[in-house]
């Protein structure tokens, strides 16, 4: 199976929620795939490997949240990962993801917890007006995408209940590390 490039989709930075949205909107068969929402009660997850951290490539980015899409392997195959904002291949396979931009198993204020979302229900249950992406005064806080907001009439708006990681929402799972790890690790 071949996928779309990086470069071949539509992408704009710190907007990896709709970036993810945008590219599954283009895939003919999302079977097996599945997108991730990275995050944790503090919004602080230290990933490393992340393009916008051109400084140092031995420190993390901190991120309140990081959303990925990952197509889960199958007769041994690899799960691959996409991951627009990573410096790694797209996509790449999951042990070399998860090594490269996870490194430790961070605890305390850090701990990473994974929301995990069949693909077709993030599809028919995301819905974003980008609030969360304005300050107080109503500025954009970065740049929105060119596109128009993906607003779907009577779903709630992306953000808190999304990221926060007490209880199921729609029909996806929270996992902590190893659970993350074993469900996609061949």
């Amino acid at each position: 199976m071949s996928f779309k490039s990086r470069e071949e989709s539509d992408y704009t930075s710190h907007y990896c929620e709709e970036n993810v949205y945008k590219y599954l909107e283009k895939v003919e068969d999302i079977r097996g795939f599945y997108v991730v929402i990275i995050s944790n009660k503090n919004r602080q997850i230290p990933l490393w490997g992340q393009n916008i951290n051109e400084d140092d490539p031995d420190l993390p980015v901190m991120w309140d949240y990081h959303v990925i899409l990952i197509r889960k392997g199958t007769d041994g195959a690899p799960s691959l990962v996409f991951d627009f904002d990573s410096k790694l291949d797209f996509p790449v396979d999951f042990n070399t993801y998860y090594e490269q931009t996870m490194k430790y198993a961070v605890q305390n204020v850090f701990t990473r917890y994974f929301r995990v979302f069949p693909a077709l229900t993030y599809l028919s249950c995301f819905s974003s007006d980008r609030r969360h992406m304005r300050d107080a005064r109503g500025h954009w806080i970065m740049p929105p995408p060119a596109w128009e907001p993906i607003v779907q009439k009577d779903l709630d708006n992306f953000h808190s209940a999304w990221i926060e990681m007490k209880k199921p929402i729609y029909d996806s799972e929270i996992y902590d590390e190893m659970e993350f790890c074993n469900f996609f690790k061949p």
